[in-house]
């Protein structure tokens, strides 16, 4: 299978009290394109960190991240967030959706492609509302909406406009069982439909169980 993402013996420390505290130390590993690839362990063991310098929100010590044939880890940060805008999509742990606007005007508001008319997007955005079955909720503030619902807007934005990979740090941490098996089940459509690669983050035991036997 083609690689899309790969760790080359990554290391990362933070400064804390005077003191360098090691995250990640010559991590390697890849991700094979258009597949789900879960990062588990206990909070604090490293697993935002791998996702954030994959997205270029933070920088590598030492090693090297590959997102296909692009070095990411080293880019400028001009192609960092242009690739943010065109190919990686990343879903937060709190959904971050614009409280002023609707459903559909967040999702719209994400994509970035110069080449597409103002009713294109909507009209992409009202499709992956559909597909989320959210279409009945595209008017609809965050505020009007339950937590899985707000969930299901921010990742049909994080993946508006033909994202390749999705990063999503523990996406159902605060979702009920149905909830989480619904994010289960659309990321695996996700995957087959569109060819997505997504690399999420949990220590949700249910869920990661959820992964390998569905």
């Amino acid at each position: 299978m083609t690689t899309l993402l790969s760790y080359r013996n990554v290391s990362k420390s933070y400064r804390d009290g005077g003191f360098d505290l090691s995250v990640l130390f010559e991590l390697s590993f890849e991700v094979p394109q258009a597949t789900l690839f879960a990062l588990s362990g206990r909070s604090g063991s490293g697993k935002s960190t791998i996702l954030n310098l994959a997205a270029g929100f933070d920088d590598v010590d030492n090693g090297e991240i590959t997102f296909g044939e692009q070095i990411v880890s080293s880019a400028p940060k001009t192609l960092q967030e242009k690739l943010r805008r065109t190919d990686i999509g990343f879903v937060f742990q709190r959904t971050h959706l614009l409280p002023e606007l609707n459903a559909l005007e967040n999702i719209t508001l994400s994509m970035h492609d110069p080449s597409m008319s103002f009713q294109m997007k909507r009209d992409v955005a009202m499709e992956l509302l559909a597909d989320f079955n959210l279409g009945d909720r595209a008017k609809h503030r965050p505020e009007q909406l339950s937590g899985g619902q707000r969930q299901r807007v921010a990742v049909a934005r994080a993946i508006a406009g033909n994202k390749k990979l999705l990063l999503a740090d523990e996406p159902t941490s605060s979702l009920d069982d149905d909830n989480r098996d619904h994010m289960i089940a659309i990321f695996r459509g996700l995957i087959e439909k569109r060819g997505l690669t997504i690399v999420m983050s949990s220590h949700d035991t249910h869920m990661l169980t959820g992964l390998t036997t569905s």
